[in-house]
């Protein structure tokens, strides 16, 4: 009898620790992507901006995402930060935003290549001033390419712009007109320029995948982490477990071979 009344509290505080695990950790956790898709999780800020003629700037963002690649409808692709006035930190004039960046992406590519490398989203950047007559113009252009692999990083662009024509020039610091690009892609391909401030942001990124959790079974996480992080995708699932199973048959094979 006190066996089972010491069973019953047993599964009674069992019970108890289950349903206060589950009320403390929410039922928001998304499972992981099927058919061996990654879903990559952005979490970041633009921080601050220096180095640029202008008081009061802000910075525009725009998420270039090749091939294969999709974001959360919920996500903007376009974000625009605040105005900030530059102020002075260790002789520099300094623009702080803070401005949150969250993205939420899914790569999928039903028929990639086991030679091929995926080509990974770029955040194409524009800064731009506000002047005292409340003109805007474009300050510089930069971009990066998001970190293919999980982690956190402050990366800082440098920025550049179009010189122009001395007449476009002068009606740059007369007028407040400035030579600008009329396709934003060309931000990557910079063209008789000058450079000027950078871009400081950071980035926090998370992969989840269903492969990784495959592979939790094989102990050869890291090998898959590799598989995303610097391979780019160059193996499936598939070839992955295959190249274990022959590992295992040679070990097997060497191990029967020195009895």
């Amino acid at each position: 009898q006190e066996e089972a009344k010491e069973s019953e509290l047993l599964s009674e505080l069992y019970t108890r620790h289950t349903q206060s695990l589950a009320h403390n950790v929410g039922t928001c956790f998304a499972e992981p992507p099927e058919d061996e898709a990654l879903r990559v999780l952005v979490f970041g800020e633009i921080v601050s901006a220096e180095g640029f003629e202008d008081d009061d700037l802000y910075v525009s963002t725009h998420l270039e995402l090749p091939e294969f690649w999709q974001c959360g409808e919920e996500e903007p692709l376009d974000i625009v930060t605040q105005i900030s006035r530059t102020k002075s930190l260790h002789l520099r004039n300094v623009a702080h935003f803070n401005c949150p960046i969250e993205y939420q992406l899914l790569y999928n590519n039903p028929i990639l290549k086991t030679d091929e490398l995926p080509k990974w989203p770029k955040v194409l950047i524009q800064m731009a001033s506000l002047d005292y007559w409340e003109r805007h113009r474009v300050e510089g252009y930069g971009f990066l390419e998001l970190p293919n692999a999980p982690g956190k990083y402050e990366l800082t662009v440098a920025t550049w712009r179009p010189c122009g024509s001395v007449r476009e020039k002068m009606a740059r610091y007369f007028v407040g007109s400035a030579a600008e690009i009329v396709d934003i892609s060309y931000i990557t391909k910079p063209q008789d320029f000058e450079s000027l401030g950078s871009v400081t942001l950071t980035f926090n990124i998370v992969h989840q995948s269903s492969l990784i959790v495959r592979l939790e079974k094989f102990n050869d996480v890291t090998s898959s982490t590799k598989a995303y992080r610097h391979k780019g995708f160059k193996t499936s699932i598939l070839a992955t477990l295959d190249a274990y199973q022959r590992a295992k048959r040679s070990a097997t094979l060497a191990m029967e071979t020195q009895t």
